[in-house]
């Protein structure tokens, strides 16, 4: 073989091998171009959905609470007395709480909610350190005829249905959650009643809810934190209930 054929077999060669190196390197350009773009979209979507639901939450929040009020509204009326169990108002401390663990009951995951609480100037503070299931606050001090117990005692004295009257300001640090206050059976903790509030406030809101129970269990008040995206913290302030029972 001459070298002319073979320089130009070579020549052939290497101007295939090119076209094939700058065809590879320019797909691949455009590959990855592309599937930034699709991030970038992805990303966008993401932040959408995020957006519209925490709109959502906001509002079924504000239509829970117009509902709440107007509840609360209609039993004022009444006029009817009211015995303060607890006042954060008159004082607070982290020792009138008790904090623990727990899960959502329809979360299939069983996702156990981990976290804690403090008290600063008069404001309890949840603090979630991950996002899925629950934590749990308890208030462990209430004022009854001049004496302090760890739960409200059951009144006999009562016909009917006894009426606790629970109020205080909530927002959250960031996003949305779920506020679950209930009222629940000393030593069973079985619940007795409980109001769950999609809650979006990142400013200060009156929450106001009236709760109906026997009179014949002993009870205490507990305040569940979830449903969150991320972790965050739940503040609440002038924490207050009383006993509006005839």
């Amino acid at each position: 073989m001459s070298n002319e054929v073979l320089t130009g077999l070579i020549s052939s060669l290497l101007g295939g091998l090119s076209v094939a190196l700058v065809s590879y390197f320019l797909t691949r350009r455009k590959t990855e171009a592309e599937t930034e773009k699709f991030r970038a979209e992805a990303d966008k979507i993401k932040a959408e959905a995020e957006k519209t639901r925490a709109e959502t939450t906001k509002l079924i929040y504000e239509v829970e609470r117009l509902n709440v009020s107007v509840e609360d509204a209609n039993y004022n009326r009444t006029n009817i007395k009211e015995v303060v169990l607890y006042d954060s108002k008159k004082g607070t401390s982290a020792s009138d709480f008790e904090g623990l663990s727990g899960i959502v009951p329809e979360d299939e995951k069983h996702e156990i909610g981990y976290g804690s609480f403090r008290v600063e100037h008069g404001t309890l503070v949840i603090e979630r350190t991950n996002a899925g299931g629950s934590f749990i606050v308890y208030l462990r001090r209430y004022s009854l005829n001049g004496k302090e117990k760890d739960f409200i005692p059951k009144n006999i004295h009562v016909e009917g249905t006894r009426k606790l009257r629970f109020s205080c300001e909530a927002r959250v640090a960031k996003g949305a959650c779920s506020i679950h206050i209930v009222i629940a059976e000393h030593f069973t903790n079985k619940i007795l009643e409980s109001k769950m509030l999609p809650f979006a406030q990142e400013k200060w809101s009156k929450i106001d809810l009236v709760f109906r129970v026997s009179p014949l269990s002993d009870c205490f008040l507990q305040i569940h934190h979830s449903n969150i995206p991320q972790p965050s913290n739940l503040l609440l302030r002038n924490i207050f209930l009383a006993d509006r029972s005839d």
